[in-house]
């Protein structure tokens, strides 16, 4: 026990509805040394419909069959045990993977720290009355020139009269991550997810290139974090610059014509983006220029209004 940081125990029940009292034992003993407790158990139903000794007594409450209170009736089990240990139905290879998908969200929750160690991946930031700030989604972070990208597209924000915000520009008070940590790729990817998320909350406008990335598709975390802003009641706009020749580039011609793999055509592709961002987005079909100036004839008209 002093050896491991982590009991696997298993929690069937024997014939009086409770697990062997050994293993409840050596969890005790594993919960004194801060070890942590998982328990396998191919039924997890409530006791009452495992071990059915159970009845309604004079009072209201659910009694067992000698007229005791049946605490455990409408749990799982004991409070003593089934509180500090992670249950888990079914059998010791269930209960070791998800010991381990455990590990990997724990692993990325080392990354979600913004200084002081709260968790502020729910909460919107920028308050009614508060300058608009405009975060720029796009795969353009990605581009090995992307200092110098993002730095143009802020400025021509600036210049049209509201401020914006790329991915890659730093924020203040996100704890630096130790080399352990930057070596670990759960970690690093969970940090720049609380960096990106961070931004998107602070800002009240949301420019997002939905130009194709990979393939045929928009980049993938542009589109959450436009799925995001839109949950948060912003401003969306995307711009797409319907560039046939770049689409074009990627396609297949199995049969002599152009097609990807799912036998959508380049013109049908901007059909499923207008379908799929018309309702709760701006759709522009343009460049990133054109999305900033409808920003701005959006904010003027809100003005004069």
């Amino acid at each position: 026990m002093s050896q491991c940081d982590v009991v696997l125990a298993n929690m069937r029940k024997s014939l009086i509805g409770e697990p062997d009292f050994h293993v409840i034992y050596e969890l005790g003993i594993g919960f004194a040394k801060e070890k942590r407790l998982y328990g396998f158990m191919p039924d997890s139903r409530d006791y009452i419909h495992r071990w059915p000794f159970g009845h309604f007594g004079e009072d209201g409450t659910i009694q067992d069959q000698y007229e005791l209170a049946y605490s455990t009736a409408l749990t799982i089990g004991n409070l003593m045990y089934s509180v500090p240990t992670k249950i888990v139905e079914g059998d010791l290879a269930l209960c070791v993977k998800t010991l381990w998908y455990d590990q990997i969200e724990a692993l990325k929750e080392r990354g979600q720290r913004i200084t002081p160690l709260k968790d502020l991946r729910y909460s919107c930031r920028r308050k009614p009355g508060d300058p608009h700030l405009a975060y720029l989604a796009g795969y353009e972070c990605f581009n090995s020139s992307r200092t110098t990208i993002g730095e143009s597209m802020v400025h021509l924000c600036r210049k049209n009269g509201f401020d914006a915000d790329y991915p890659t520009s730093p924020v203040n008070g996100l704890r630096k991550l130790d080399f352990a940590d930057l070596m670990n790729p759960l970690v690093g990817i969970a940090a720049s997810f609380d960096h990106d998320q961070y931004k998107v909350q602070c800002s009240d406008i949301t420019i997002a290139n939905v130009n194709p990335y990979h393939g045929l598709l928009p980049d993938s975390g542009t589109v959450f974090e436009l799925g995001m802003a839109v949950g948060l009641g912003q401003l969306c706009v995307v711009y797409y610059h319907g560039s046939k020749d770049v689409l074009q580039e990627r396609m297949l011609r199995p049969h002599g014509w152009l097609t990807d793999r799912r036998k959508y055509n380049p013109a049908q592709y901007e059909q499923i983006l207008r379908a799929l961002f018309r309702r709760d987005t701006a759709y522009v079909r343009g460049e990133f220029s054109d999305a900033v100036h409808y920003v701005k004839r959006k904010l003027n008209k809100e003005k004069t209004e």
